[in-house]
């Protein structure tokens, strides 16, 4: 039987200055094990995300002594997937009711990506993420499934969701960015670095990180 949906709205703004989106997600709410039904998504560890933060001090140190050229080459760039389960491709059927709108007698939608209220939507984006990122050269964490590491271009990423966090030289930065946007729709939160040009605070997690 199709599962049943509807629109959720919210505010992603404030009452000033509203910012409204509108969704549509699927209501997919029953099911036995949640690790059998293959809707278990790893998060990592903030103490990651502070390692990765000082990685990018002491290479930016080192660079120094080493020489004085290289000042400022060490990044932090946070980027933000855009509707993140849309690019995530389903790995099993799943029927959905047509939204009322579209509704009509003895038709149902069947899914060709993921959609928000599935319960294997976020396993799904966890695996296309990670496919796209060792696609790119990178290699997984063991520890954690949400880090990587590319040893070519000496790039570390901390994945959270739909908000990834990459450490590395500029330039190799800015073509990792390139790189990912032919396969999913990201948008630059922040850039954190010591040039005039770069930015200087970012908020990630509820915190605010100042360069």
């Amino acid at each position: 039987k199709p599962i049943g949906c509807r629109w959720g709205d919210t505010n992603e703004g404030d009452e000033k200055a509203p910012k409204y989106r509108s969704r549509l997600c699927a209501k997919e709410f029953r099911a036995s094990d949640p690790l059998k039904a293959g809707c278990f998504a790893a998060t990592p560890p903030l103490e990651a995300l502070r390692l990765l933060l000082s990685m990018c001090m002491s290479e930016w140190d080192n660079d120094l002594d080493r020489a004085r050229t290289k000042r400022g080459k060490w990044k932090v760039l946070f980027l933000d997937a855009t509707r993140a389960h849309f690019h995530s491709p389903v790995r099993e059927a799943i029927y959905v009711d047509l939204p009322p709108e579209e509704s009509r007698p003895g038709y149902c939608a069947r899914f060709v990506k993921s959609m928000y209220g599935t319960r294997q939507a976020a396993a799904n984006w966890e695996a296309f993420y990670g496919e796209v990122l060792k696609d790119a050269g990178f290699l997984q964490g063991t520890s954690n499934p949400c880090l990587f590491l590319h040893p070519e271009r000496r790039i570390r990423v901390w994945v959270h969701g739909d908000d990834f966090v990459f450490e590395g030289e500029d330039d190799r930065l800015q073509a990792m960015e390139k790189s990912l946007m032919q396969h999913m729709l990201v948008q630059r939160k922040a850039l954190l670095g010591p040039e005039p040009k770069d930015d200087k605070e970012v908020s990630i997690l509820n915190r605010v990180i100042r360069w």
